[in-house]
């Protein structure tokens, strides 16, 4: 156990390395559209905050980074995931993005590896309800990230995105999949809870049906405030400040541990 947790440490920094190149790489390519969206202006190269020459210099050091701890300290398993992981991402940051519906795919599929590299890194399996589940809520997201963006873009006049496909007659199509993407998530955890493997690794699974309740009232209440336009934030960054989204997943964990007492 404790070999677990120090691969799931090193896995993590592994990927925050991988993953801030990234970011840094996409915020340095979408400079002059973040500079026109009203809050991802704020952000540090954006806001001029940052230099740009700080982001070329930081980037390839986050680089190695990422790659020396996946390498030479984790399973070549992990490396390889972390490889396809940027190979797909950098390809999403200079073109995939461009692509409408490609886009927010690649963006549920590239959290869904994360899960992927942690399971590799730490020798324990990732159930394929696991991986469903997360790809449809991520895809939910992904959606929803799309969705608010062109309540932006309406907000500014703009017909069409900056380095994106979407355009604004697009809103109804991204308002409608984006929450039954979510609510197909919540459809994969209930034959998950129905499955006969719950029955082998729970005590009490009853108790699992509430936590479908619970899904359902997060996705609504998500989507409910992206339409409202209280959605200002990329919904992750939004889920990682929400108090009730706390509770939420509190109540989740209360009852997944009182199924398996």
């Amino acid at each position: 156990e404790t070999r677990n947790f120090v691969n799931s440490f090193l896995a993590f920094l592994s990927f925050s390395f991988i993953a801030s190149f990234v970011y840094i790489l996409n915020d340095l390519l979408d400079l002059e559209s973040d500079r026109q969206h009203p809050s991802k202006k704020n952000r540090p190269f954006a806001s001029g905050n940052l230099g740009i020459h700080i982001g070329l210099f930081t980037a390839p050091i986050f680089l190695i980074a990422g790659f020396c701890i996946g390498y030479f300290l984790l399973a070549f398993s992990f490396f390889e995931t972390l490889i396809v992981y940027l190979l797909i991402t950098t390809a999403y940051s200079f073109y995939l993005k461009k692509i409408i519906i490609l886009d927010v795919i690649l963006l549920s599929c590239l959290y869904t590896i994360r899960l992927i590299a942690g399971a590799t890194a730490t020798g324990i399996e990732a159930s394929t309800w696991l991986l469903g589940f997360s790809i449809f809520l991520f895809l939910s997201l992904a959606i929803m990230k799309r969705y608010t963006e062109i309540r932006v873009m309406i907000e500014q006049n703009k017909s069409k995105a900056e380095g994106r496909g979407y355009r604004v007659e697009d809103i109804d199509f991204l308002k409608n999949v984006g929450p039954a993407t979510g609510y197909m998530s919540v459809l994969i955890l209930a034959l998950y809870v129905n499955s006969e493997k719950v029955l082998s690794l729970y005590h009490n699974p009853q108790w699992l049906w509430l936590t479908l309740l619970c899904f359902v009232f997060w996705v609504s209440r998500i989507w409910l405030k992206a339409q409202r336009g209280e959605m200002l934030d990329d919904p992750i960054v939004f889920t990682a400040k929400d108090k009730v989204s706390y509770f939420v997943g509190l109540i989740i964990l209360i009852l997944a541990m009182g199924a398996s007492l």
